[in-house]
């Protein structure tokens, strides 16, 4: 028996967001104080389920908010010629004057100066700010600008922008959280709003199986749910939630794996093994293969 209208209606509503805006407030103005080394070179901004309206209610996330500076960047020559990649160095040789490790610092200890001990920085990605009275737990990832160029004629045309961090073992991540963003409001806007609660449809089913024990946590993360229902095809989504729900699971049964990008457009497929930007086959397997199980078994 499939799961009814009334239930999936019930899990494609958003959660509380009132929390979250109120911890990134916290948080955001802690960070912009006038006296901090990077300030006037920062900007500040959510990402993740709060960021895209896809959080939903019961098991509340992290808010996961991102701090950018712009005054060094990360870069990906990969795709110019030889040519250009040796003029590019030829004209960017130099030490950066406020390198990754310095920002990062300087954001911990303003981020220790408000917030104390709630300050968690032993994670190999985000510090984290634990949660404290009213206040939600916070995700903070420290990043700089990061280009990654397709030209190399000096305009800005020449590169997409993104992010990148390094993490405690020194591994270079690179994102593009707001073209994430912007690419899952266009599609959304396109399958006239049926999008994004489907998303909280599936997280919520998601969130039941790792209840029940037939999910390991960690195993689909709320990116790549996102990520996976924006490939849908737009004619999965509408009449009603029951209908929306079966074409989705019936087209990812169906889907070649590779032919799934991501939403940004630049960082290539969405699921590949050996990355730490792509779901791993296996895991993309294990969702959708119990997803469509707890569709199937539902009582």
């Amino acid at each position: 028996m499939s799961i009814g209208e009334t239930q999936l209606e019930t899990w494609s509503k958003v959660g509380s967001q009132v929390q979250s805006k109120e911890t990134y407030a916290t948080i955001r103005n802690a960070l912009i104080v006038n006296t901090a080394p990077y300030a006037g070179d920062v900007d500040i901004y959510l990402q993740g389920s709060y960021g895209n309206d896809t959080n939903v209610y019961g098991k509340e996330s992290d808010v996961d908010i991102v701090v950018q500076c712009d005054r060094a960047f990360f870069y990906d020559l990969s795709a110019l010629t030889p040519m250009q990649q040796a003029m590019f160095n030829s004209t960017s040789s130099g030490a950066v004057s406020y390198p990754y490790q310095t920002f990062r610092a300087d954001v911990i200890k303003v981020l220790q100066g408000n917030f104390g001990n709630d300050v968690d920085t032993s994670h190999k990605k985000a510090i984290k700010i634990k949660a404290n009275g009213s206040r939600r737990g916070a995700d903070v990832l420290v990043c700089q600008d990061f280009r990654k160029y397709k030209n190399l004629t000096g305009y800005p045309s020449d590169y997409d922008t993104g992010v990148a961090f390094l993490t405690t073992d020194g591994k270079r991540i690179e994102n593009f959280p707001k073209a994430h963003s912007a690419a899952l409001t266009a599609r959304h806007q396109l399958s006239s709003s049926w999008l994004k609660p489907t998303i909280r449809i599936f997280k919520n089913m998601r969130n039941r199986l790792i209840d029940d024990g037939k999910l390991a946590s960690g195993v689909a993360p709320s990116y790549y749910v996102e990520g996976v229902l924006w490939n849908a095809p737009l004619a999965s989504f509408g009449k009603d939630y029951s209908t929306t729900v079966f074409n989705c699971l019936n087209w990812m049964n169906t889907a070649v794996e590779s032919s799934l990008s991501c939403p940004n457009g630049m960082s290539g497929a969405l699921i590949g093994d050996n990355s730490p930007t792509k779901w791993s086959t296996a895991n993309y397997r294990a969702f959708k293969d119990a997803t469509i199980d707890l569709w199937n078994d539902w009582k």
